[in-house]
């Protein structure tokens, strides 16, 4: 079994609306990733999945089912070649509603499945959030601004910050997503404290730079130079989920 997890706080929502959120199970379906068809078919909601690693791909069509029991609520996928659960858990806490998500996988090609469960757990995330109604501790922003976009954007405080890092992993986009999504796949080596540089590659084509502080899982700091456009905190990620170019993004460990 292979699995991946992650645990969150949503802010202004009580547990059961964040159960809730699987209700509606074809348009949760239609915002994950991998999935080629979905619909009813003899009466069952099935799911086609077509999972890809390098050049290697595992393709199975599912059953899905919704449950919920007490604190918890699960999608179930039943393959003919193995099983993916999404699941939740929602407690009631001081800060908000204390969030657990696992997306785990069982059976045929788990070395090719286990590569996309971080990405599927990542939109998921952000699917409870935005449909549950509520917020992340985003508690250092102000406004629309990120607590550390003025390190990001300046060049004395940046080069101080690449003294104090590590390069610990790299990879190269192209057009085909945009920059966001390729960010995402880094994930899995993203520490507390780490710092994103991306630049285009063989700088040919419109000016492109960008610099991303994360802490803890949350992007605190975050700038974009985009031709003519220069921008910063959620603006300059709302950029970066647009921008499809050729880059290399650099992955940096903050001491």
């Amino acid at each position: 079994m292979r699995r991946h997890r992650i645990e969150f706080t949503i802010y202004d929502v009580d547990p059961e609306d964040v159960l809730s959120v699987f209700i509606n199970l074809e348009r949760f379906l239609a915002m994950l990733p991998y999935i080629t068809d979905f619909g009813v078919k003899e009466g069952r909601l099935m799911a086609t999945f077509k999972f890809q690693r390098s050049i290697f791909t595992h393709e199975d069509t599912y059953w899905v089912r919704y449950s919920k029991s007490g604190s918890s609520a699960e999608v179930l996928f039943t393959g003919a070649k193995g099983r993916l659960s999404i699941s939740v858990e929602a407690e009631k806490s001081l800060e908000g509603t204390n969030t657990i998500l696992t997306v785990e996988y069982s059976g045929k090609n788990e070395w090719v499945v286990s590569t996309c469960l971080d990405e599927i757990a990542i939109i998921v995330k952000d699917y409870i959030v935005e449909m549950s109604g509520g917020r992340l501790p985003r508690a250092l922003i102000m406004g629309e601004k990120l607590p550390r976009d003025d390190v990001v954007k300046d060049v004395f405080e940046l080069a101080s910050l690449i003294l104090k890092s590590n390069l610990i992993g790299s990879i190269e986009s192209d057009r085909t997503e945009s920059i966001y999504n390729f960010i995402i796949k880094l994930r899995p080596l993203i520490k507390k404290a780490t710092y994103i540089s991306i630049n285009r590659k063989n700088g040919k084509g419109v000016e492109f730079t960008s610099r991303l502080i994360i802490e803890d899982g949350v992007i605190v700091g975050a700038y974009v130079k985009y031709g003519d456009k220069q921008l910063t905190g959620l603006p300059a990620l709302e950029l970066l989920k647009e921008i499809k170019e050729n880059a290399v993004i650099n992955l940096w460990e903050i001491r």
